[in-house]
């Protein structure tokens, strides 16, 4: 529900829901080879560049996390959550670093539109999933494609300014 967009490469993790949790971990990145030897891949869910880190969301996405890491033995998913005022120049930051995030959401327009070059294409996973988009308007749809690239699928989607005609209302 929550996975928006993923990031486009490996990751280090953080759990502390503040700004200071936009800084680096020090532990690499789980490899493939942890995964073949039982131990799980660390997956981490970057939040911050649309909502997601006010006060009231934090405990539910940690729940999230909580019921997706008992639900499994293969993956440990890691939250990050970075101050919204921070959360573009942080992102930016470990992107040219070569550490980037495995999952980023939810994401407003402005990041999309921030790193939307940067993301994975994650058209063949919809497509090998069978994640059904039917309920989707296509143009919305076609909003998280950039450059031939699906980077994201829409949720919660809702316009941020609206136009109308005063004089229809009088």
């Amino acid at each position: 529900v929550v996975l928006l967009a993923a990031a486009c490469g490996g990751s280090t993790t953080s759990t502390a829901p503040s700004a200071a949790a936009s800084a680096p971990a020090s532990a690499p990145a789980a490899s493939p080879a942890a995964s073949a030897a039982g131990q799980p891949v660390e997956i981490e869910w970057y939040v911050g560049l649309g909502t997601g880190e006010n006060e009231e969301q934090i405990p539910i996405e940690q729940a999230v996390v909580a019921a997706f890491n008992d639900s499994q033995d293969a993956i440990e998913l890691k939250l990050t959550v970075v101050d919204n005022t921070e959360a573009s120049d942080t992102l930016a930051t470990r992107i040219a670093a070569g550490d980037s995030p495995d999952i980023i959401g939810p994401i407003g327009i402005r990041g999309l539109q921030s790193f939307g070059d940067q993301l994975l294409d994650i058209g063949p996973f919809i497509t090998s999933s069978g994640v059904d988009l039917s309920e989707i308007d296509p143009a919305l749809i076609e909003v998280y494609n950039v450059n031939g690239k699906q980077i994201g699928i829409p949720m919660a989607v809702y316009s941020s300014f609206i136009y109308y005609n005063k004089s229809l209302f009088e």
